[in-house]
């Protein structure tokens, strides 16, 4: 096994689609703590911690 990273198969994220989507926050005032979350590389678009970074920026109060 050479170690390389070969993408898995799987639909491609569609950019305009995704920025459709928004998801009601219930209690502002709820802290959020997500104790597992996936950063990955080796797909056809990466979800990194940029994306990550943007993604929970929407309202919610998450703090890890």
């Amino acid at each position: 096994m050479s170690g390389a990273r070969i993408p898995l198969p799987g639909p491609r994220v569609r950019p305009e689609w995704l920025s459709g989507l928004r998801e009601e926050v219930l209690d502002p005032s709820q802290t959020v703590a997500d104790p597992h979350h996936h950063l990955w590389r080796a797909r056809p678009d990466p979800y990194l911690l940029g994306v990550q970074a943007r993604d929970v920026g929407t309202g919610h109060d998450v703090r890890a």
